[in-house]
């Protein structure tokens, strides 16, 4: 249909801001982590919200669960399981609006003692000294364990 020369049919007729990110909290992740998203332009309404979580080493994208805009600021959201360690960035879209800023964040994995041995077993005089191996796995980059 065409009103004063202006075709109506077209789906292009206005655009609006895209949605812009400014933080995220808690940067530091745990898979099942709530997470916080601040910026501008999330909607005046109740509209669809996807975030989207890419992992920086694999290059694979993740949805964020159960994202809910909860002001036209603030956007809250669950890591995925399926988040690698390692580092992402965080995207935002609002209806067919994508945020272009880089905000990044790092998912870690609990880590898991794999193996727990001592020279005498695990039990040891009562002072301590007692030498013990440990075996975890997902410690991403850290180097020690401190007990």
């Amino acid at each position: 249909m065409t009103v004063n020369g202006i075709d109506l049919n077209n789906t292009n007729l206005f655009s609006y801001f895209p949605p812009t990110i400014s933080s995220i909290s808690p940067v530091v992740t745990y898979n099942s982590t709530l997470m916080t998203i601040s910026g501008t332009q999330f909607g005046k309404t109740a509209t669809t919200v996807n975030v989207t979580l890419s992992h920086l080493s694999t290059t694979s994208n993740h949805s964020c669960l159960n994202a809910t805009r909860l002001s036209t600021s603030m956007i809250t959201c669950r890591i995925p399981p399926t988040l690698q360690a390692g580092n992402f960035s965080v995207s935002v879209k609002i209806g067919n609006q994508v945020s272009s800023e880089d905000i990044y964040g790092v998912n870690l994995l609990p880590p898991v003692i794999a193996a727990l041995s001592g020279l005498g077993g695990l039990q040891g005089p009562a002072l301590g000294n007692t030498p013990i191996s440990l075996v975890v796995e997902d410690l991403f980059e850290f180097t020690s364990v401190n007990f």
